[in-house]
């Protein structure tokens, strides 16, 4: 995962997209004084002014290879493997909407989300889930939740879609395939937000 961006990329990734350090500044909500200095190659920078710089390049469709190259970003399918395949979804959500916050979908929620709901929370990152009827298992607060029909959830697998981002995750098998694509994205969200207008929600408990 991509965790630096030199001076030389940021220059390259304006050019691209025809941006000046006032529009990168604007996008990216940094102050113009951070990006002069990174592209003055300064190395005083601070983790957090990189990643909202990465974040910023990113939803402009711009990525950055290694400590050199700069493209115009493509779709792509990533397959995260083993035990530990989920930790790294996370990760990779936490990457993707964490520091300035956003929104994660959630459907066919599981009991896995409870490791995660403090970094949820301390990221400020919204959320909403929708789980199977009558599940009272609330792990995030309950207005969060809205209940599928038994007979229309589908148990065996999650789908998490998150800002340009869908992943499938099979419950049985340690595999999740991550998808890299604003298309994707758009499909499965509005796939989602009609599902959640017309799930039920939840009752008192």
């Amino acid at each position: 995962m991509q965790t630096l961006i030199t001076g030389k990329q940021c220059r390259a990734a304006r050019a691209m997209l025809g941006w000046t350090i006032d529009d990168l500044a604007e996008n990216s909500g940094l102050a113009r004084s951070v990006i002069l200095r990174l592209e003055k190659e300064e190395t005083n920078i601070r983790h957090t002014s990189l990643s909202a710089l990465l974040k910023t390049f990113s939803k402009a469709n711009i990525d950055f290879i290694g400590h050199h190259g700069v493209s115009e970003k493509r779709d792509s399918v990533e397959l995260l493997r083993g035990e530990n395949a989920l930790e790294k979804l996370w990760e990779n959500i936490f990457f993707t909407l964490g520091d300035t916050g956003g929104e994660i979908l959630i459907s066919n929620a599981n009991k896995n989300l409870a490791a995660y709901r403090d970094n949820l929370k301390a990221n400020n990152i919204t959320k909403r889930l929708l789980s199977c009827e009558g599940d009272t298992n609330f792990i995030m607060p309950k207005e969060c939740y809205r209940w599928l029909p038994k007979n229309v959830f589908a148990a065996g697998n999650s789908t998490y879609i998150y800002d340009g981002k869908v992943a499938y995750q099979l419950w049985n098998e340690q595999i999740i395939i991550l998808i890299h694509s604003n298309g994707a994205f758009a499909a499965e969200k509005k796939r989602f937000e009609y599902m959640w207008e017309t799930a039920l929600i939840p009752s008192n408990v």
